[in-house]
């Protein structure tokens, strides 16, 4: 018992000397702000596919699962204000430069969260070739990392398309 309590003291002296709550923040702000519009640009793709009522109707369903009913009409009011513009190829552009710059900050701040944890030093070295090639390694860790998460929310996204496309 008491190695257990010595094993989750020295966690705790751990992750107060990386500063896990502040890198916990950072990520978390990263995401909401980042993902979330990657998540309707999915939606939106799918509703290409399969009708832009049921996309409609899926979105406004995932936003009620997360934040509740009262959200509906408000998500409702977005969508019948961005069906009534004409969209524009300069404010889409700008839209999704945005949403890069967004996840490729997520994705660095999460990569240097997890170099923190585990000890990895990406500094320059005397050697130049050793310095870059950890700098390799860390763009493609970063790219690794960036194709799971989009992944996932590819996923995220199709399957209730898919599954309410063949429930009918």
């Amino acid at each position: 018992m008491a190695s257990v309590e010595i094993f989750f003291r020295e966690v705790v002296r751990e992750m107060k000397r990386v500063g896990v709550g502040s890198k916990a923040a950072a990520l978390s702000f990263y995401a909401i702000f980042a993902l979330a519009p990657a998540i309707i640009i999915l939606i939106s793709v799918g509703g290409l596919t399969i009708g832009e009522r049921l996309a409609e109707k899926q979105l406004i369903s995932y936003f009620e699962q997360r934040l509740g009913s009262s959200a509906v009409p408000f998500f409702e009011n977005v969508l019948q204000a961005v069906k009534n513009t004409r969209p524009h190829l300069l404010f889409s552009f700008i839209g999704l430069t945005l949403m890069v710059y967004g996840l490729s900050h997520f994705f660095f701040a999460l990569k240097g969260a997890f170099f923190s944890i585990f000890g990895i030093y990406l500094g320059f070295l005397r050697n130049p070739g050793r310095t870059f090639v950890n700098y390799f390694k860390s763009f493609l860790y970063t790219l690794i990392l960036a194709s799971l998460v989009f992944a996932l929310i590819l996923i995220n996204a199709a399957v209730p398309i898919i599954s309410a496309f063949f429930q009918g």
